[in-house]
């Protein structure tokens, strides 16, 4: 696993892992200290199912599904889905405000706010759609 560091704030790209596989306890640890480290980790060219990614998730601690339902993975409620794709007119997961697209954080209002989100794009936009942190 090799970490890059993006700027001198936060952030950090991780290449030389495969998430879809089993991922072993030290890689978690060196995941973690990455995280810990830089506060926001990008690892590219992930091709993970719903079940991977929650798997992957539960490593780090007890996950949190969205309390109002909506939007959930049928299989997977941990994982929300976010898109501005629609089929019918109807979107296809959450989007807009709903989503998050206005300047929010997650869960810092609980007794114990979560170590973070894991975001997993299928598709990127061209231009706007961006996340950003501080």
């Amino acid at each position: 696993m090799d970490v890059t560091r993006l700027c001198v704030a936060l952030g950090a790209e991780v290449t030389g892992i495969d998430l879809s596989g089993t991922v072993d306890d030290g890689l978690i640890a060196s995941i973690t200290d990455a995280l810990l480290e830089n506060h926001v980790l990008v690892i590219r060219d992930q091709n993970l199912t719903p079940e991977q990614q929650v798997n992957f998730s539960k490593r780090f601690g007890e996950l949190v599904v969205r309390v109002s339902g909506e939007f959930l993975h049928p299989e997977f409620p941990e994982v929300l889905i976010l898109s501005n794709r629609q089929v019918d007119g109807e979107y296809q997961g959450a989007t807009g405000a709903y989503a998050g697209e206005l300047w929010h954080t997650d869960l810092t209002y609980a007794e114990r706010p979560s170590l973070g989100s894991m975001l997993h794009a299928l598709e990127v936009a061209d231009e706007g759609g961006d996340t950003a942190w501080a």
